[in-house]
C-alpha cells in the first residue's frame, strides 16, 4: 500500500485481498486446512478498496443474510475497471457451494489395516452447500 501511495496510484487502484481457504489452528482438534469443509475453512475475508471516482452501490438490508461467491470475483473486476461502477450484489447469492476432494495422504505410506480404513474414509468428495441460514455436507462418493 505504501508503496501505491508513494508512486501517486493508490487512489485509482482497485486493491483486493482475500484467501482461497482458512487455517485451523486447534479448532475441531485440527491443525491447518487438510480435507475439512469447517465454517473456519470456508468462510474467508474478502476486502475491497475501490479506485476514486468509481460509483459502488450497495444495498445492505438486502444483503446481510445472503453469501458471497469468489467465483464472480473476475467478473466484478472487469464491472470495476470497464464500467466504472461496483454493483457489489453481483456477488451475493442464497446459495453457495465448497468442496473437498479427499486427503493429501497417498495410500502408498498407509502401512496397517487401520490407517488404511482411516485414510479411506476421509478420501471421498464432498461438498458444503449454503442456503440462506442453512449448511448441509454432502459425501458424493456415498
Amino acid at each position: 500500500m505504501s508503496v501505491l501511495k508513494r508512486k501517486k496510484i493508490f487512489k485509482d487502484s482497485l486493491i483486493i485481498i482475500t484467501s482461497d481457504h482458512g487455517e485451523l489452528l486447534g479448532e475441531h482438534g485440527k491443525l491447518e486446512h487438510g480435507v475439512f469443509l469447517f465454517d473456519e475453512l470456508l468462510r474467508i475475508p474478502l476486502l475491497i478498496k475501490y479506485p476514486d471516482g468509481v460509483k459502488v452501490k450497495i444495498n445492505e438490508s438486502r444483503n446481510n443474510s445472503r453469501w458471497i461467491s469468489l467465483t464472480k470475483l473476475k467478473a466484478h473486476i472487469m464491472e470495476v475497471l470497464y464500467r466504472r461502477e461496483a454493483t457489489p450484489k453481483s456477488f451475493f447469492s442464497d446459495t453457495v457451494f465448497a468442496e473437498s476432494f479427499g486427503s493429501h495422504i497417498s495410500l502408498n505410506n498407509v502401512t496397517n489395516d487401520l490407517e488404511r480404513r482411516f485414510v479411506e474414509n476421509i478420501e471421498k468428495y464432498r461438498i458444503a452447500i449454503y442456503h440462506k441460514q442453512f449448511k448441509g455436507i454432502f459425501n458424493v462418493d456415498d
